[in-house]
């Protein structure tokens, strides 16, 4: 065997070495073999493409842009660096020159569903959301058993306040994933804003199996218990909690007793009953010193006014929390 040849068989063994530690996500390591095999083929713009996507993944997003840009360099007509240009970006928080990336993979090959998904999370990050449920619509035409488009589609009606397509949306993505905590996660959110509280905390409940060291799944599931399903006359709460399940009972009653009452009420009904005792307290006032009551008029509008931002900034939040999930999930 020639040395020429002898090289080509090395270089092919460490490619296939480095795409096995991608998938089992050990990127640093792939990262490494990668810079080698670059510095032996420098023109090859495929190579540039997975030094990018490693990079991506551990979050070293101006180097993953500046190999995708170089792999753009060498074939301009490399949609998948065009692809990841756009999530480098996206990590950035650079949303216009993402969107022109996304566009301009899907131009370049319109049947590809990985295209158009960051294309519409480009968009929905850009604010163009009838434009990215188009482009996510298409893609799960193109490949209707991705179970990532249907949850893509699902994040993106509950954005927009469509619990029932997203229900429909999160449970076929189930269907090709049930092992997914987030699916579950998200699945009972829009079940719980279509009172089907039961059922969202079984989810909350399988997520919490999936991933039992997440703190965040089980906040979630206390609060559905608490705020949803204990949420009732004191007669009847008994018994909605004999009907949950076993452990997700004994789960919310040790919460409960671990927690302040300020906790175990929740930030809504903490600031009504400082809102109340603040008008009170001030009635009280007036009475006493005699001044006259109908300045406490000034009071209520400033606490309309708060309650306003209070629950702008709860939108705003979800928002961007949709945001995050539609980045987590894009690659």
């Amino acid at each position: 065997m020639s040395d020429d040849a002898q090289d080509i068989k090395i270089a092919a063994h460490s490619l296939q070495r480095a795409d096995a530690l991608v998938n089992l996500g050990r990127y640093q390591e792939a990262i490494t073999l990668l810079a080698r095999a670059i510095g032996e083929q420098p023109e090859d713009s495929w190579l540039h493409c997975k030094l990018a996507n490693a990079l991506y993944h551990i979050d070293d997003y101006d180097k993953s842009l500046e190999a995708a840009q170089r792999a753009i360099h060498l074939d301009p007509n490399n949609s998948y660096a065009h692809y990841l240009s756009a999530w480098a970006l996206l990590g950035k928080n650079f949303i216009d020159p993402a969107l022109q990336h996304a566009q301009t993979a899907v131009k370049i090959d319109p049947e590809q569903p990985g295209n158009l998904y960051a294309l519409a999370v480009c968009e929905w990050r850009s604010g163009h959301s009838k434009k990215a449920l188009a482009a996510a619509k298409l893609a799960v035409e193109l490949d209707p058993e991705n179970g990532s488009l249907h949850q893509l589609l699902g994040d993106l009606h509950g954005a927009l306040r469509k619990p029932k397509l997203a229900e429909q949306h999160y449970r076929e993505a189930l269907r090709h994933d049930p092992e997914n905590a987030g699916i579950h996660c998200s699945l009972a959110n829009v079940l719980a804003v279509q009172h089907k509280v039961y059922e969202a905390a079984d989810h909350c409940l399988s997520a919490a199996r999936l991933e039992p060291a997440n703190d965040s799944i089980r906040e979630q599931l206390f609060n559905l218990i608490h705020h949803d399903l204990a949420d009732q006359p004191l007669s009847s709460r008994q018994k909605i909690l004999q009907e949950l399940d076993p452990v997700a009972r004994s789960y919310y009653q040790d919460e409960l007793s671990r927690r302040s009452w300020a906790s175990r009420m929740g930030l809504s009904s903490v600031v009504t009953v400082w809102v109340g005792a603040l008008l009170l307290l001030t009635f009280l006032m007036s009475l006493a010193t005699g001044k006259d009551i109908a300045r406490l008029g000034g009071l209520v509008l400033m606490v309309g006014f708060l309650y306003m931002i209070f629950f702008v900034s709860k939108y705003l939040v979800s928002r961007k929390r949709t945001k995050l999930k539609l980045e987590r999930n894009g690659m």
